[in-house]
């Protein structure tokens, strides 16, 4: 199922010239993480079994990072890390605690925003109190469609327009 979705969404974003998107503003300001969450906490589950919630986003020297906690099943948890986010010709999500160099991009694809919010392995919140335990959830979906609905370019005059036609 993920190979299927990853050959349906992972159309690079199409860029005319020598423009920059710029996913993380919008055309009245940045974006902020509770822009995209909805308010929600944002959770999902590491391919070791950690569990992690995700508590900003942004956009730094030409590389999308998520700022991440690393939480217990029922979500708590302490001590932020960056991540930062980065993908291989062949769209592999490689997430690093420090810069890369090589042969990577950043985000480019909603397969790729998909990935960096969890993507299938994204968990929400259940129950109160000791009862709450994380699950799988559609949170990334959720997260993602925020972050296209608000995708613009920055043009090389600095001017940020909204660009409805990125898909």
């Amino acid at each position: 199922m993920l190979n299927m979705f990853k050959k349906m969404a992972n159309k690079p974003w199409a860029l005319q010239g020598n423009i920059l998107l710029y996913a993380a503003h919008k055309p009245d300001g940045e974006i902020t993480f509770n822009d995209l969450t909805g308010g929600n906490a944002l959770y999902y589950k590491g391919p070791e079994g950690i569990h992690y919630k995700i508590v900003d986003f942004g956009y730094e020297d030409g590389v999308y990072w998520t700022d991440e906690i690393r939480v217990s099943e029922d979500g708590v948890g302490s001590g932020v890390v960056r991540k930062y986010h980065y993908f291989d010709a062949n769209s592999n999500h490689i997430i690093a605690t420090k810069k890369l160099e090589g042969n990577y991009h950043t985000m480019s694809s909603i397969y790729e925003a998909h990935q960096i919010f969890g993507g299938i392995n994204s968990e929400s919140l259940v129950g109160e109190g000791t009862d709450a335990k994380l699950q799988y959830s559609e949170a990334s979906n959720y997260v993602v469609a925020n972050l296209v609905n608000n995708v613009t370019i920055l043009t090389e005059k600095g001017k940020i327009s909204k660009n409805r036609e990125l898909t």
